[in-house]
């Protein structure tokens, strides 16, 4: 009782524990809103440091669509500022759902009839005839492998026009530069990795391949190689943002659910879960270099529970289901049956 008493007064005390925020004291490109919860935790310090004027269009209404300098004024001035507006649920916290097997065969169909249907978010292989490093990493579809070494930029760009074009942001501009390269270093060294795909998807990747060989031959001078597994029919790398919206696309063709493209990577976590996969290889797999990763990313299913319900079951009952009795197996995988404790 006194080790059960000492278990539960720590339990008690860990819940009154407040975890501070990490500092953060500098933004960027942000929101009024934003700023207002950023000074809070921060104990009213921010500074918003750019080279840019971008702070100014965010003072002009850029995200409320009317000015809004309360936040900024009150914030310079060192006065009190009390927020009192009930906002809406932030999505970016909402919990994620992973998706039901039906549904990821499903949503596998309904891509199976789109370009670049094969797309299971690998970006690159060696382009034909040339020597060079892929953009991202190497696909080798003889070893039926995806060797991942680095990550898709979002893109960014800066006006080419020197202020002329009117365009508030410089994605718009006609004459844009791109001041960010399309690939980069893995969130971290566990990003780089080596994953091994599955032989249907190899054959799906190896018809993909041949199409792309004919939109090569189809654009002509058009085309620019960069190796890049899934393109645009140019050759150009797919943005972000087109990922995004043909994800989108893809789940109202195949009937499915409304779900974020990040969603699809905890499903992947969880098959790996179902099936039984340990925990050391899902780390390597999906690149995470904690354990914590695998609790937020893998979710107890209806099917693991009757997954777990089965095997207990098998475990303490044997056929006949006489209570009591201790199903064991041999070896072979043949039950012997026993009584008394486990061991």
């Amino acid at each position: 009782m006194s080790a059960f008493a000492d278990g539960s007064s720590a339990a008690l005390a860990a819940e009154e524990i407040t975890v501070p925020v990490l500092p953060r004291l500098v933004a960027d490109d942000v929101t009024p809103e934003a700023v207002a919860s950023l000074l809070a935790e921060q104990g009213g310090r921010l500074a918003v440091l750019s080279a840019e004027g971008g702070i100014l269009a965010t003072l002009a209404g850029r995200y409320s669509g009317a000015p809004n300098l309360e936040v900024f004024l009150k914030g310079h001035a060192g006065d009190l500022l009390r927020v009192d507006r009930k906002g809406r649920p932030d999505s970016r916290r909402r919990r994620s759902s992973p998706f039901s097997i039906e549904e990821v065969q499903r949503i596998l169909a309904a891509a199976g009839e789109r370009r670049n249907g094969a797309s299971c978010r690998p970006r690159a292989w060696p382009p034909p005839g040339r020597s060079a490093r892929p953009p991202l990493g190497r696909l080798d579809l003889d070893a039926g492998t995806l060797a991942v070494r680095r990550s898709r930029n979002r893109p960014r760009y800066e006006h080419g026009c020197g202020g002329t074009c009117g365009k508030d942001r410089a994605g718009y501009c006609p004459r844009r530069r791109q001041v960010r390269a399309d690939a980069g270093d893995t969130k971290s060294a566990n990003g780089r990795r080596v994953i091994g795909l599955p032989a249907e998807l190899v054959k799906l990747l190896g018809a993909h391949r041949d199409e792309q060989d004919r939109e090569r031959r189809l654009a002509a001078q058009l085309w620019q190689e960069g190796g890049w597994v899934f393109t645009s029919p140019t050759g150009q790398p797919v943005n972000p943002s087109t990922d995004y919206h043909e994800w989108k696309r893809l789940l109202r063709a195949a009937g499915v659910r409304e779900a974020r493209l990040h969603d699809a990577r905890h499903t992947a976590a969880t098959v790996l879960l179902v099936l039984g996969v340990p925990e050391r290889a899902v780390m390597s797999l999906m690149g995470w270099a904690d354990t914590g990763m695998a609790k937020r990313c893998q979710h107890v299913t209806g099917q693991v529970r009757r997954d777990v319900a089965r095997r207990v079951g098998g475990l303490l009952w044997t056929e006949t289901g006489r209570p009591g009795a201790l199903a064991r197996r041999d070896s072979g995988g043949r039950d012997i049956e026993g009584s008394g404790s486990p061991g």
